[in-house]
């Protein structure tokens, strides 16, 4: 599979998911979110690998947000020790993008809607489709509690 990365900021990368980590030496940390593709950490040697898998809905549940959640609070602390990031997903579209978004929010106090319009901005998956086309997703990230 090639190598397929957007830079974010920083230390933060989003992509869609990786088959394996030959191609992915570069990266401390490498964050999995798609609850149908969660690779033995043993694929990844020397890479500290993270899973919060979630669903890609249009109507998440309560346990697809908090993990949500811990995994945007894991980025935080990881971009935090400066720590060289990929969160990913399947497509590296929606979930990945999601975490993003939410990481950027914990680590900066910054609202969560605006990282999410910037994450939006910056990533296409593979097939062009921006990144956050979750309309649930990019609903909660406008949450009174997430801005600011």
């Amino acid at each position: 599979m090639r190598r397929d990365t957007t830079h974010l900021v920083g230390d933060l990368w989003i992509g869609s998911a990786p088959l394996d980590g030959a191609d992915y030496r570069d990266f401390r940390v490498i964050v999995f979110c798609a609850e149908e593709y969660q690779p033995p950490a043993a694929r990844f040697p020397g890479i500290v690998v993270r899973g919060f898998p979630f669903d890609d809905s249009a109507t998440p549940s309560a346990r697809d947000i908090e993990v949500a959640l811990a995994g945007g609070a894991a980025v935080a602390a990881d971009l935090a020790r400066r720590r060289r990031t990929l969160v990913t997903c399947r497509m590296g579209r929606n979930r990945s993008a999601f975490v993003c978004a939410l990481g950027l929010h914990f680590l900066t106090g910054e609202p969560a809607a605006a990282w999410g319009e910037f994450v939006r901005g910056k990533r296409r998956d593979p097939t062009g489709v921006r990144a956050l086309s979750n309309d649930a997703f990019r609903r909660f990230l406008r949450s009174p509690g997430l801005s600011g």
